[in-house]
């Protein structure tokens, strides 16, 4: 999988949307992302995890928290590529109500190359990209993210959490008790395999050469007399639809005789279509003259219609003419009147529209006093230091309470150191007079008593040993308290000076904020003031707008005079043309009628001389082109139709003049006993060929069965031995052996390359499955757990990175990985080792992504992204390169 961008908005310390080009970040291979401690570094791969698995491994449940404190929702949206294919993974969360950390999935969809939706349910997507990426969210951040913190997680687990770890990521629990449950499984499976081949066997019906033979020759004779049957059966056939064809002429002729009835009950309508036909031939010639006649009528009611329209126009052209003089007058005597009531007005508008912009001038101030009081988290900061006096003070009850405490058992420990002291006083004296016994003589007086007989003191010397060995313990007892009770005095005091440095701010903060407060308060009754002053001299809501609405009434009665002059013109132009029109259409109206009465007597004239009474009865004979073929057309087919259906009706007759249609039915029944006998036949051939079959794949299947049976029954022995030989866990302990060699192996020439050739990482000769350090400089071993921080750091990174590199073998291939911190544990030297190996990672395959606030590492990449802190408006991305 290769990253091409990622957007997100609304997750964690994020507000705004932030964009981010993978293609131009990861393009040499070493990048980085920067900023200071809780800017929102780890972010950027918790968007990677939320689009792709609706997940953040670092939130409680995954999700809670994710969302930003001051938005509502979150959108996350991730591009790669995987296999030549470009996909679009991109989620939506809301805040859930009432429960301020809780948030609900919205929506999801996953595309394909921009086009094909995979997915746009959150569960089907789900497992549409563990489908695709071969890994659930947990391989994905251990493959994908060394995070940060937890760098030596391998390094130092107990040998057995280290294999069963490896077992889980490489799927070696496959191999153990998995492959050990399908091995028996399959053995079952073979032994119920060949109980069911010998049922079956049993089961087959007779198969032998005898029995095949039988039915063969069955089969033979069957068929020779369905040849005989086919003969007799073909020649009642042919029989029977020699009397079914003269059947259907018989009724042929019927069907043609009921024909030729309707064809004659047809005839009168014919007549009367011929002569149609005949008079329209007759007027054809008249059609030029009638057509003429008809234009010249119709001009002629065109022309007297436009004599009565133009004479109409010109009483409307007149009326109008009057109208438009009478609103040119109203026109301009309202301008007038709306103009001394309107200046007034305008002046009074002008005024309150300048005290209204004073008034927004004093209602900004007085929001922007308010949002100063916002924007510098004053109120926020305040409410912090009271919880935290509060917090301080109730730490500092508890360390007196401690230090009480811990004075009460000083006291009593130095008690216990006296009396043991004075205990091993006791014992020294015992001791010295001890001594002194050992040297005196039995009859010799002693130099202290004077007394002659002495008795030895044998235990004394044991006595005093235990009474400084009680002494020492007492004294390192009380010692141990005053420490401890010196460390509760300096706690108790710094508790005490950071409660007085809290008290003190906390006084500032809150006379600044009532400062902020009565200022803000000051300002709003200053705009309330003057917003009331300018509200009542206007009358109005908006001033400005009023003025305007004004200024556009004088306007349009100024556009309304003009137009009534305009349109008084207009009509006295209208009038001078009506006038004209007027003249014009009664010449017209007088020429077109002398004209039309000369035409209608030379067509009475050639209508007489066409056998037609009148004009008008010529007109109705005219039929139009398509009519007239059309009656030609229909009394041409009628004449044919009848022709044909008189000469089809006599070859009928002559057809059937022997026919007997009572000799039908016994023909087709003859037919039809022959093809029920035929049928039998060829059911009796179906069922011996069907036998016959049968028998022969009885007899094949036996033999294939058999040979089944004994590949099965092997098969069967074979697992029964490996079953035996994986009982136990040894097989998946010995991959997981040799999974920690070639971890070991692949992590030690790293680390090579990190100490420049000095250590080098081996598993343990023992068995016990753990890592030793070997110094190549003098070949001494060294335990994990006696490593410094930055050794530590060096090792777990080379031992990551391997692991990272054999996981991706085993999974989809990713394009990339992530270092999270960690390098703030290093010296200069070892930096250094370990930014010259990781320079050399990023490969055509693989780029190498660290995230980190150490201002070295950010020098060495090419190009990184910088995570900016914003509290307010919260953190935002920024590009940049060296």
């Amino acid at each position: 999988m290769i990253p091409v961008s990622l957007e997100f908005s609304g997750l964690n310390s994020y507000r705004d949307q932030q964009s981010i080009d993978f293609t131009q970040l990861m393009s040499q291979g070493l990048f980085g992302i920067f900023g200071v401690t809780g800017a929102g570094k780890s972010t950027v791969l918790d968007a990677m995890t939320l689009a792709l698995f609706g997940q953040v491994n670092r939130a409680p449940r995954q999700t809670q928290g994710i969302i930003n404190a001051r938005e509502k929702r979150c959108r996350v949206r991730f591009v790669f590529e995987l296999s030549g294919r470009r996909y679009e993974a991109e989620r939506v969360f809301e805040r859930t109500k009432g429960e301020p950390y809780s948030c609900t999935a919205k929506s999801c969809r996953l595309v394909e190359d921009g086009a094909r939706v995979l997915a746009d349910k959150n569960r089907v997507m789900d497992e549409e990209i563990v489908r695709l990426l071969n890994m659930d969210c947990r391989r994905f951040c251990q493959t994908v993210i060394l995070p940060q913190g937890q760098f030596d997680q391998l390094l130092h687990m107990k040998p057995t959490e280290r294999s069963h770890m490896l077992e889980e990521l490489f799927h070696y629990q496959d191999y153990g008790e998995a492959l050990v449950r399908r091995c028996r499984e399959q053995l079952r499976q073979a032994e119920t395999e060949v109980g069911n081949l010998d049922a079956l066997l049993c089961q087959l019906g007779p198969c032998t050469p005898e029995d095949l033979e039988r039915l063969r020759q069955e089969l033979d004779a069957a068929r020779e007399n369905v040849s005989l049957t086919e003969q007799r059966l073909q020649a009642a056939e042919d029989e029977r639809r020699r009397l079914e064809e003269l059947a259907g002429l018989a009724r042929q002729r019927g069907q043609l005789q009921q024909e030729l009835e309707v064809l004659s009950a047809e005839a009168p309508r014919v007549k009367a279509l011929r002569e149609e036909e005949e008079q329209a031939r007759r007027a054809e010639p008249l059609r030029d003259l009638l057509k003429q006649a008809v234009d010249l009528n119709s001009r002629a009611a065109e022309a007297e219609q436009a004599r009565t329209q133009a004479e109409a126009g010109l009483q409307a052209a007149e009326a109008a003419h009057g109208q438009a003089e009478a609103a040119r007058q109203e026109q301009a005597e309202a301008g007038d009147r709306l103009k001394q009531e309107a200046e007034p007005r305008l002046r009074l508008l002008g005024l309150a529209e300048l005290q209204r912009q004073a008034a927004l001038t004093a209602k900004q101030e007085w929001q922007q006093a308010e949002a100063q009081m916002t924007d510098t988290g004053l109120a926020d900061r305040t409410r912090e230091l009271r919880t935290r006096t509060e917090q301080l003070k109730a730490r500092r009850e508890q360390a007196s309470d401690e230090l009480a405490r811990l004075r009460q058992q000083e006291e009593a420990a130095l008690a216990g150191w006296q009396q043991a002291l004075a205990a091993d006083r006791e014992a020294r004296r015992l001791n010295a007079a001890a001594l002194l016994a050992a040297g005196l003589r039995e009859g010799e007086p002693c130099p202290v008593c004077g007394s002659l007989h002495h008795t030895p003191l044998t235990h004394v010397t044991a006595d005093l040993q235990a009474a400084e060995a009680a002494e020492q313990r007492a004294k390192a007892e009380w010692e141990r308290l005053q420490r401890a009770r010196a460390r509760q005095e300096e706690l108790s005091a710094d508790l005490e000076r950071q409660e007085r440095d809290q008290a003190a701010e906390l006084q500032q903060k809150e006379s600044e904020l009532n400062r902020l407060q009565a200022e803000a308060s000051a300002r709003q009754q200053a705009f309330a003031e003057q917003d009331a002053r300018w509200r009542q001299q206007a009358g109005c809501e908006d001033p400005a707008a009023e003025q305007a609405r004004l200024e556009e009434r004088l306007q349009r009665a100024a556009r309304q005079a003009q137009q009534a002059e305009q349109a008084l013109q207009e009509a006295k132009s209208r009038l001078d043309q009506a006038v004209l029109r007027q003249k014009e259409t009664a010449s017209i109206c007088e020429e077109r009628s002398s004209r039309l009465t000369e035409l209608r007597e030379q067509l009475l004239d050639s209508a007489r001389e066409r056998g037609f009474a009148s004009a008008n009865e010529a007109r109705k004979a005219l039929r139009d082109g398509e009519r007239r073929q059309e009656l030609a057309d229909r009394i041409r087919d009628f004449d044919d139709k009848l022709l044909r259906q008189e000469q089809e009706f006599s070859r009928l007759n002559d057809a059937l003049r022997d026919f007997d249609p009572a000799a039908v039915a016994p023909a087709r029944q003859q037919a039809e006993a022959l093809n029920e006998q035929h049928k039998e036949l060829l059911g009796r051939i179906g069922g011996l060929e069907h036998a016959l079959q049968k028998a022969e794949e009885d007899a094949e299947r036996a033999a294939v069965m058999a040979g089944q049976r004994s590949q099965t029954a092997h098969r069967a022995d074979v697992l029964r031995r490996l079953s035996n030989l994986l009982k136990g866990n040894a097989f998946v302990r010995y991959l997981a052996r040799g999974t920690m060699l070639e971890l070991a192996h692949e992590s030690s020439g790293i680390l090579l390359d990190l100490t420049a050739g000095r250590y080098r990482l081996e598993l343990a000769a023992d068995d016990s499955g753990d890592f030793v350090l070997v110094d190549n400089n003098g070949g001494l071993k060294r335990q994990i757990s006696g490593l410094s921080g930055g050794e530590t750091f060096l090792v777990s990174l080379a031992l990551a990175l391997a692991l990272s590199g054999k996981i991706q073998m085993h999974a989809a291939p990713l394009g990339f990985f992530f270092l999270d911190e960690g390098f703030g544990s290093l010296d200069g030297a070892s930096l250094e080792a370990a930014m010259a190996v990781l320079e050399k990672l990023p490969s055509s395959k693989r780029a190498v992504g660290l995230i980190t606030h150490v201002r070295e590492v950010r020098e060495r990449v090419p190009r990184y992204l910088e995570v900016l802190s914003d509290p307010v408006r919260g953190s935002r991305i920024e590009m940049r390169k060296n």
